[in-house]
């Protein structure tokens, strides 16, 4: 591949990225102002309501670590695995690199929040969730943006890969 394809790809990488950030954390600036922490707002009658919240863990408000400032530190690891991989990717599918740019996008929303959390900036007592999905009491886990771009990224890179098995085994 020579040079100016490369920089248009890692380019297009980059918008990806602060595409997935600037939206994650537009909306949490959003939220902090419109509503009352622990406080929701219907949006879609019962099953769709934003609802203010933070979370000091990980997915599913799994808390590896007491520790705030090593689960910041081992996320940061993270993303910067996944950019290994992705600058080793440059030759992969197009799927596999957006996969991997959703990944990163959504993992950096949530490190902003972790880091805040860690130094106690602005009173944060977690990462800000606030998509709450559901029908009347049972309700699915309250996320945001980035844990929607992780899954999403996830799913994508994980496809890309079916493909490519898929395809490889029908010659």
């Amino acid at each position: 591949m020579n040079q100016k394809n490369k920089y248009k790809i890692q380019k297009n990488w980059f918008y990806i990225i602060s595409f997935c950030l600037f939206l994650d954390q537009i909306s949490k600036i959003l939220i902090q102002i419109n509503l009352e922490y622990l406080s929701s707002i219907s949006i879609i009658s019962d099953y769709l309501k934003f609802s203010y919240i933070t979370n000091p863990g990980i997915a599913l408000g799994i808390k590896p670590f007491d520790n705030s400032i090593l689960l910041l530190l081992v996320s940061i690891i993270a993303i910067f695995f996944i950019f290994k991989i992705l600058f080793t990717s440059s030759k992969e599918s197009l799927l596999t690199q957006v996969g991997l740019c959703f990944m990163i996008g959504g993992a950096l929303g949530n490190v902003i929040d972790r880091f805040f959390t860690a130094f106690n900036i602005m009173d944060y007592k977690g990462v800000i969730d606030f998509i709450d999905i559901g029908i009347n009491d049972y309700r699915f886990y309250i996320f945001n943006f980035a844990d929607s771009f992780i899954t999403i990224g996830i799913i994508l890179y994980l496809f890309s890969f079916m493909k490519i098995k898929f395809l490889n085994g029908r010659k």
